[in-house]
């Protein structure tokens, strides 16, 4: 690839950056990190004036995914493969995945992680398959983690009235 690019490959400490924050999060709330893969609806999952149908704890269970300290390397392949898929889509090319390995970073507070998830996601949007994607949803519900991690947020009300 020459000249200017618009997209391009994140750094590995990025995508370090990123689950050290998810599992951060989950250290201190006594949980573990979890996203469910996204999935068109499924007829038994929702069911009219309840608030789900009689298979949603299976589709859930089916579709739930978890970051824990063993698959962290795992997740963060899918993550970078992602990144990779959207700028080989975007530049017409064939980008070879290198080698991945997680390694803890550093404690970055929720607005630096928000601005990594942002950062990230531009440069993973390029190709059709972005908003069907585990790393999609990955960043969206880290994205609302962070979001309550944010100074002030568990004081404030829930509705406004």
């Amino acid at each position: 690839m020459d000249g200017p690019m618009s997209a391009w490959i994140v750094d590995d400490r990025h995508i370090d950056a990123m689950l050290s924050a998810a599992m951060n999060y989950s250290r201190r709330s006594g949980s573990v990190f979890a996203w469910l893969k996204p999935a068109a609806p499924e007829p038994d999952g929702y069911q009219r004036g309840d608030p789900w149908g009689p298979a949603a704890v299976e589709i859930a269970i089916s579709r739930r995914q978890e970051l824990t300290t063993a698959n962290a390397s795992n997740i963060g392949r899918m993550l970078l493969l992602e990144n990779y898929r959207s700028v080989s889509h975007r530049y017409n090319d064939d980008l070879a995945l290198p080698e991945y390995i997680y390694r803890h970073n550093s404690d970055i507070d929720a607005v630096g992680i928000l601005k990594a998830i942002d950062c990230y996601s531009y440069q993973s949007c390029e190709h059709p398959g972005w908003e069907g994607g585990s790393a999609y949803a990955f960043c969206e519900a880290l994205r609302r983690k962070a979001i309550s991690h944010l100074p002030g947020y568990d004081v404030a009300p829930w509705g406004i009235t």
